[in-house]
């Protein structure tokens, strides 16, 4: 059986300041946010995780920049298409039919490119195979 820890939240071992990585994507614990933070992340949606509200990174740094709130409707795009990437700079505003076009484009992008090292790859074998 797993060891049951007595202590919770900044006494527990494994405290990472209330961050935690869940479904591809950081989360913030909302009781751990203080200041504008904990001011926004209480106005926007959010979702119960394990018998607790959790804020998705990406929205609260989105709603930081911004200094208002997001609402249910906004959908933060990352651009690099790296979930736990939440830089300001990688991170865009969208709407849930502007996302699914930015994402068939990076996908058809990175099909593309996917291909392309293909191609190489066998370019380079050939090229070796003549050499």
């Amino acid at each position: 059986a797993a060891a049951k820890f007595a202590v919770s939240g900044s006494s527990h071992p494994s405290w990472r300041g209330g961050r935690f990585k869940t479904g591809g994507y950081w989360y913030y614990w909302l009781p751990a946010l203080s200041g504008r933070a904990r001011e926004l992340a209480d106005a926007m949606p959010r979702r119960g995780w394990k018998g607790h509200y959790v804020i998705g990174e990406h929205r609260l740094v989105m709603a930081l920049h911004l200094d208002h709130p997001l609402t249910r409707h906004d959908i933060v795009h990352h651009r690099n298409g790296d979930k736990l990437d939440n830089r300001i700079e990688n991170l865009e505003l969208t709407t849930q039919g502007e996302h699914r076009k930015l994402d068939v484009k990076y996908y058809k992008l990175w099909q593309e490119a996917l291909a392309k090292i293909a191609e190489l790859e066998s370019e380079l074998v050939r090229f070796k195979s003549d050499n």
